[in-house]
């Protein structure tokens, strides 16, 4: 996945005109495609905003920018957004599509306090269970990531996927009467 274009507090969040934003979009994707040449590798057109906050209209911009989709926690997208500007239901889908349209998926740290409970409200309501750490988190040994993965792996039968993965599976469905309805989740009001 990708973590911002600069990575500076809020890069995602700032007030910025509609050429700006998708100038930060573009010149992000240029740069990962740099980096996939260079080492050989594939990076999911995913982001994960630094510090977890993105303003609504650069959804959009990742979105038409070549974004699938994003990754945050709830909390930092109702503490930095107007809540008139996100569903009610923020949190509640399996994905919430923001900015017209951009898939967003919840992530948590796994060296929460909280990261127990939101393992398993996230399997309960058959939701992507999405633990994520940064550098620091590693310092004293990876005995945090192993409780994380213990724990999701105690859910039963589990599948360990990559953010893109997730994204290309992560749909509900219903049948009425004869036709097969597709969806990823209700379209926020953005």
């Amino acid at each position: 996945m990708v973590h911002g274009n600069d990575h500076w507090h809020g890069e995602l969040a700032r007030p910025l005109r509609n050429g700006e934003r998708d100038e930060i979009v573009l010149q992000s994707l240029k740069r990962i495609e740099s980096l996939e040449r260079r080492a050989g590798i594939h990076v999911d057109r995913v982001m994960a905003p630094p510090h977890g906050v993105c303003a609504p209209e650069m959804l959009d911009a990742l979105r038409t920018g070549g974004y699938e989709g994003m990754t945050t926690n709830r909390w930092s997208l109702w503490k930095h957004n107007p809540p008139a500007r996100l569903p009610a239901s923020l949190g509640l889908q399996p994905a919430d599509l923001l900015g017209g349209g951009l898939p967003v998926l919840n992530r948590f740290r796994f060296k929460s306090s909280i990261s127990h409970g939101e393992t398993i409200m996230a399997a309960v309501m058959r939701q992507p269970v999405i633990p994520y750490g940064h550098h620091q988190d590693f310092a004293g040994g990876l005995a945090h990531v192993q409780a994380a993965v213990e724990k999701v792996n105690s859910l039963g039968a589990v599948r360990w996927m990559s953010l893109r993965e997730i994204l290309e599976t992560n749909f509900e469905h219903r049948i009425d009467r004869v036709t097969f309805y597709v969806g990823c989740s209700r379209v926020g009001s953005n």
